[in-house]
């Protein structure tokens, strides 16, 4: 599946806030208060969009990277998960389970040029079929539908509908996407994501479905 890189962000970042998921613990303590200290039930506040900001900036940059290191010279955390998850590139397989699941900004520089690399040479045509995670239902129908073709395998529709009923169950409560964006947020996450922007024919920051 893939997602717009900033309604990918503002997901993972909500997510975290409310204590869930395993992203939140990349973050030392410290840092878990300057990102992850939501006051307001929908996130919407000065504060948390602020939390937001600083959350973006410390997925790839912090304190310990070497001077000179340029964040948006490397991919962030969507485009890596893609590589890592999707391109095949043996260059990515001594990447370990607790690295893929973490951000990037704890590793090494020749992890994310290993990443980079696979990024400039994945055709996403080698997925058979694409979900859209904004267009749920009509993607995930319109796959079904094509391995039914391929495969002449019939497809539990009604299985399929019951799980979309609770495919949300897990969503977490925020303000719409664009609130949380001024220039300087969504020009950092083109320039980090800018591999799942181009491959994926993204125009907008923040999906318009």
């Amino acid at each position: 599946s893939i997602r717009n890189p900033c309604d990918y962000y503002v997901s993972l970042w909500a997510y975290g806030c409310e204590g869930r998921g395993g992203f939140v613990h990349s973050f030392d303590r410290q840092e878990r208060k300057n990102v992850y200290n939501c006051q307001s039930a929908d996130k919407s506040s000065p504060h948390d969009i602020a939390q937001f900001r600083r959350f973006v900036r410390g997925v790839v940059d912090g304190p310990t990277r070497f001077k000179g290191f340029n964040a948006t010279n490397w991919p962030g955390v969507e485009s890596s998960r893609l590589a890592l998850s999707y391109s095949g590139h043996e260059g990515l397989d001594y990447i370990n389970n607790w690295k893929r699941s973490g951000r990037p900004y704890h590793w090494p520089l020749d992890d994310l040029k290993a990443i980079k690399k696979a990024l400039e040479v994945f055709d996403p045509a080698t997925v058979h079929c694409w979900i859209d995670s904004s267009r749920l239902e009509e993607d995930s129908q319109r796959c079904f539908q094509q391995y039914a073709a391929q495969t002449g395998m019939p497809v539990d529709w009604a299985a399929f509908q019951n799980t979309l009923a609770t495919s949300f169950e897990k969503a977490s409560a925020h303000a719409p996407c664009k609130a949380y964006f001024d220039k300087e947020t969504e020009d950092f996450i083109r320039a980090i994501e800018a591999p799942v922007f181009k491959l994926f024919g993204y125009e907008t920051c923040c999906s318009q479905h």
